[in-house]
């Protein structure tokens, strides 16, 4: 998902591209030196040699421009992984495989949330808003579904999860995910072990859709 529309361009369209992209380039660069609640538009805006009314021009304000970067670290995570999942000619794993590759799936998210915990609560959360923002948000989320529901597939298709409505399972695996960070900001967990949590929870979901012989 692009955060700049193609095709062909004036030059007016041209140069503000450009300064877009600059200001996207600076608040990454800045988000790997620093926490967010540090850093100020001013110098988000000095960094990309413009002024901060020109700034605020392009986002509306700072959680605008940071959940902008989250997005597309939130895509690159999902674009990473739909490859592998291409990439995948398994037929018939196990059941601890199937189950491996949701978890493996949802640690990377983990691990993306735990670079910018604040983003990524304020992500998730507006994701259900009707702005704009959160309608990408949810045909970003509907994407990952789809992914996840695959895999439940192929695992009900090799006969070793049960056959439970890959979808609604799908939905529910990634409730605990949303939970997870929400319940992280609104009890004051720490970031850092939203991974083991995360892993705890959807073991105790997807362990038991294991089919055992017989069954």
């Amino acid at each position: 998902m692009s955060l700049i529309s193609d095709g062909p361009l004036t030059l007016r369209e041209r140069k503000k591209r450009q300064t877009m992209e600059s200001v996207l380039a600076v608040a990454r660069e800045m988000l790997s030196e620093k926490e967010y609640d540090s850093i100020t538009t001013k110098e988000v805006a000095a960094r990309a040699g413009i002024g901060e009314a020109t700034l605020f021009r392009y986002v509306v304000n700072k959680k605008n421009l940071f959940l902008l970067i989250y997005e597309e670290f939130f895509n690159d995570v999902l674009q990473a992984c739909l490859d592998e999942d291409a990439k995948d000619t398994t037929e018939n794993g196990t059941a601890e495989y199937y189950i491996g590759r949701i978890t493996t799936m949802y640690t990377s998210l983990a691990g993306l949330y735990k670079r910018d915990p604040d983003s990524g609560y304020v992500y998730v959360r507006d994701s259900f808003s009707p702005e704009d923002f959160g309608q990408r948000g949810l045909e970003q989320g509907d994407r990952w579904h789809d992914l996840v529901e695959r895999v439940i597939r192929r695992g009900q298709d090799a006969g070793v999860l049960r056959p439970s409505p890959p979808r609604l399972m799908a939905q529910n695996v990634h409730a605990i995910y949303v939970h997870e960070v929400l319940a992280t900001h609104a009890r004051r967990r720490d970031p850092k072990t939203i991974d083991v949590r995360l892993t705890n929870r959807l073991a105790a979901l997807l362990e038991p859709m294991k089919l055992t012989a017989g069954q």
